[in-house]
């Protein structure tokens, strides 16, 4: 089969989801930071946990399906009735692992949150978002990012559009009737989504870009799939702990609301940039991959695709982590233990992205032993580094330091067994000097002007 149809679905998929995730950014960052400033500081760190619980909670109740889906849905897809059980079989999985997750919410919300008395919205808030993140994974799969992130986009704006309007036009509103109002109209924008996403699910089936009605190995496809899944959602839960929305109530518990506030207001600066790489990639690198590998496994191929995503994520990376850098130090320009904090977090954020082709490769290629021993010394390092931050109260900037610092050993040593396993290499130096040289150039002439 021509592989270069993939390649064009990757480039079209990147294109929708760069759209949808600036329209997103722009808008949550905006509101972070009114909500920031009017919020007492009680319920915007009310607000900020209970959306950190969430996400954190899905992260962790994901069974791996974000590395997994992508992965296998070139397999499943090849045989339409199998394809449709298959997505069905997820969905209803899912549904299940999120009535299984939510008493675990209830506590975590009743413990970290305890005059918080909107438990009944924020769990629907979290059955709703869960649904919607499986069906993005699905689309997304699929190489459908423009049919789904249209839908998102379209009820992100309502639900944007309704925040602001309630924020500016009263002002004098108290911060529970806020809050409340903020959970409310995230819940609407997600079951918008799901209940348009669900009625398009059809079509999805006859969008295959892989050949239809082939016979397939059902057993073994499926106990692949769940092997897969479980040894993704392992390494997916040990990242977790050193990511954001495990930090943030972490920090809360340890130091106090305003310590976590202002650490979640530096992340979120520092990350504001190279999360418009992340997401702009999402999972099309791993779909990418994984429709060469099912339909053309030539190692050529292969290196082709690993060259193409380190090249869309190298250009991103690097001026996204030069123009942020820029922009924060026009309004911190001394060096302190914040501007610190915010160097470690973008420039590491930045080279876990850079060199992710690597880590993409040896998940595609199902090489288990591997990830998992390159995993190994940062799990152990890190736990032991949560107790010394715990009981030896360590200082905000040596924890954040050591923890991207345990981040990038793990990131090394996938580069090592990838380079060692199928000889790839990305890195030209004619095209790594261009697109410094450019950013260089675009900081100066940003610099002078702004």
């Amino acid at each position: 089969m021509d592989s270069s149809r993939f390649f064009t679905a990757f480039t079209d998929a990147i294109n929708w989801n760069a759209f949808v995730y600036i329209i997103y950014k722009i808008c949550f960052v905006s509101l972070t930071f009114i909500l920031y400033s009017k919020l007492p500081a009680s319920y915007f760190s009310d607000w900020a946990t209970a959306n950190s619980f969430i996400f954190l909670l899905l992260l962790w109740l994901n069974c791996g399906f974000k590395k997994s889906i992508p992965r296998f849905a070139p397999l499943f897809s090849k045989n339409r009735s199998l394809h449709k059980k298959f997505i069905i079989s997820i969905l209803a999985v899912q549904a299940g692992i999120l009535a299984i997750g939510l008493p675990i919410l209830l506590y975590c919300l009743q413990r970290f949150t305890p005059h918080l008395l909107l438990v009944p919205l924020i769990s629907l808030l979290f059955i709703s978002e869960g649904i919607s993140s499986l069906l993005l994974l699905v689309y997304h799969a699929h190489f459908l990012q423009k049919r789904f992130n249209l839908i998102q986009a379209f009820f992100l704006l309502l639900e944007m559009i309704a925040n602001f309007v309630f924020i500016f036009f009263f002002p004098s509103t108290n911060p529970f009737s806020l809050v409340s109002f903020l959970f409310v109209s995230k819940l609407f924008a997600n079951l918008g989504t799901i209940m348009v996403s669900l009625w398009m699910l059809p079509s999805l089936y006859a969008s295959s870009i892989t050949p239809a009605d082939e016979p397939l190995p059902t057993n073994t496809l499926v106990k692949e799939f769940i092997h897969h899944s479980l040894f993704m959602w392992i390494i997916g839960l040990t990242e977790s702990l050193s990511e954001r929305n495990f930090l943030f109530p972490f920090i809360t518990q340890t130091q106090g609301p305003v310590t976590a506030n202002l650490f979640k207001v530096i992340n979120d600066a520092a990350i504001f940039f190279q999360r418009i790489t992340i997401k702009t990639i999402g999972i099309a690198d791993t779909a990418l991959l994984a429709y060469i590998v099912t339909t053309d496994n030539r190692l050529s191929q292969i290196k082709l695709a690993c060259t193409t995503i380190f090249k869309t994520i190298f250009t991103l990376s690097i001026p996204l982590l030069f123009m942020g850098s820029l922009f924060f130090f026009k309004t911190h320009p001394h060096l302190t233990s914040t501007t610190l904090i915010f160097l470690i977090i973008a420039a590491g954020t930045a080279f876990e992205m850079i060199l992710s082709p690597y880590t993409r490769i040896l998940e595609i290629k199902l090489c288990y032993k591997q990830i998992f021993i390159a995993q190994l010394p940062y799990l152990i390092g890190y736990l032991a580094l949560m107790g010394l931050y715990v009981y030896a109260s360590i200082p905000l900037l040596l924890f954040i330091f050591t923890t991207h610092l345990l981040r990038l050993t793990v990131v090394c040593a996938r580069v090592y067994y990838a380079k060692k396993a199928f000889n790839i290499t990305f890195l030209q130096p004619s095209f790594t000097f261009i697109v410094l040289g450019i950013s260089a150039l675009a900081i100066l002439v940003t610099s002078l002007f702004f």
